[in-house]
């Protein structure tokens, strides 16, 4: 059966010389597996292959229980050149993207996550974010997911409970000191506060894992 939706883009894997297949967070039927066929070489309102994060409208054939569904037509919406024209962007989309894949499990959509993800994907390609808000993005998605943490202005920030500690407890996973604090340089990726919202989420989702993309921006920064 044909449904339109709206998308955002979370993992791509090649298929093929010319496919892709993308696993996206859809507004109508939120998480999903789409087929997308002769996308690759092929200019689709000025792309040539999809992107993560990226924004689309899609005819799609749908099918309750079915793994993975086919891609009828597609078109971005909106474009977005900012994001595309700039390098540090595209390294925070890509780890947004993975953070996304890795978080999502329910299939269910959820109309306040697509509209979280969908406007962090604008602030991104408007320049609004910045690689210094990368831990402060993470911690607002574990917020959207229901597992946010409890902030106060003295403490530690204890990574297993997601709240502040007036002591350190012996045994206990604690961020660093300073951690979310506003960085004096907003271009640089801030390696060890995103290592520690890494390490955050891995204690709230089972099989979380590493984010791979954290070597990329750490050599970046280099």
């Amino acid at each position: 059966m044909l449904e339109k939706t709206s998308a955002v883009v979370l993992r791509l894997v090649a298929y093929g010389d010319t496919s892709q297949i993308a696993t996206v967070y859809s507004e109508q039927f939120g998480l999903e597996t789409y087929m997308f066929k002769g996308v690759k070489g092929k200019k689709k309102k000025g792309y040539s292959s999809l992107f993560p994060m990226m924004l689309l409208q899609a005819v799609v054939y749908h099918k309750p229980g079915v793994r993975m569904h086919t891609v009828a037509e597609f078109q971005a919406s909106p474009l977005l050149g900012g994001l595309l024209s700039s390098p540090r962007s595209m390294l925070m989309a890509q780890l947004m993207a993975e953070a996304c894949a890795k978080s999502l499990k329910a299939e269910q959509a959820d109309d306040g996550l697509y509209r979280f993800l969908v406007k962090s994907v604008l602030a991104l390609d408007q320049r609004v974010l910045l690689p210094a808000d990368l831990p402060s993005w993470m911690m607002a998605l574990a917020e959207t997911l229901g597992f946010g943490p409890t902030w106060n202005e003295e403490g530690w920030f204890n990574l297993h409970t997601g709240q502040m500690d007036r002591l350190r407890e012996p045994g206990a996973h604690y961020a660093r000191a300073g951690f979310m604090q506003p960085s004096t340089t907003p271009q640089e990726f801030p390696i060890a506060d995103l290592q520690d919202a890494v390490r955050y989420f891995q204690f709230h989702i089972p099989g979380f894992g590493s984010l791979r993309t954290l070597e990329v921006l750490a050599a970046f920064n280099s």
